[in-house]
């Protein structure tokens, strides 16, 4: 098909690309939000006792999973494509889609429903001064009331991350209807702003999750 043979012509040149390029970004990504969410938690609770170097761990090991999530998510869409695209028939395009979106969607609701356990790891290193790894294990053992506030309120910002998303998506894709009129330079404004919009918007609602987290911590666990 001719989405094979594109992929054929370009998958050198990504991967040449993505050899260097993707451990940069992990790196980057585990440093930066680690040292950001120890400077939030520092703020937040200026009496406790400022471990970075234990908070990036944990940020690699949530990222580690993210990783192992999306690694199944690929497979899936590898076997939905097969299944639909790199066949003998014509593709079915449509039937694609519908299982890309509910595929994509279900594996968004589980990472929201589960990802809790790594995220309120870093909160229990500073609080409770204990180690990354009894941290982890302590994340799954906080209790029932405490259990379901961290789902709820982990799926609430899951919804509200996929929100931002689309919401970002109509923005950059509402003006192309326009494009003749608007020119290619104020499309790429368009589309940056779109992208600094959601960024600044997703952490904010990343620093709202961690606070609620925190009130909640002192409500169940802490003094």
């Amino acid at each position: 098909s001719r989405i094979g043979d594109a992929w054929r012509v370009y998958e050198p040149h990504l991967m040449d690309v993505a050899k260097w390029l993707v451990p940069i970004a992990i790196v980057a990504w585990v440093v930066l939000s680690g040292l950001g969410r120890s400077l939030i938690l520092r703020q937040m609770e200026p009496v406790k006792k400022w471990r970075p170097l234990s908070v990036i761990g944990l940020q690699a090991a949530q990222l580690a999973v993210l990783g192992l999530v999306m690694w199944g998510w690929l497979a899936e869409m590898g076997s939905i494509a097969d299944a639909h695209i790199y066949t003998a028939d014509e593709p079915d395009l449509v039937g694609y889609l519908i299982s890309a979106v509910v595929l994509s969607l279900t594996t968004f609701v589980i990472w929201a429903l589960v990802s809790w356990t790594v995220m309120i790891a870093p909160l229990l290193v500073v609080l409770e001064g204990i180690s990354p790894w009894a941290a982890l294990g302590r994340s799954v053992r906080l209790g029932k009331a405490f259990t379901s506030k961290l789902v709820e309120i982990n799926l609430v910002m899951g919804i509200v991350r996929l929100a931002l998303l689309v919401l970002a998506a109509v923005f950059s894709a509402a003006p192309l209807p326009f494009s003749d009129q608007l020119g290619s330079g104020s499309l790429r404004i368009i589309l940056m702003a779109s992208i600094v919009f959601n960024f600044v918007a997703n952490d904010t609602f990343q620093v709202v999750r961690l606070k609620s987290f925190l009130e909640f911590w002192h409500r169940f666990c802490g003094e």
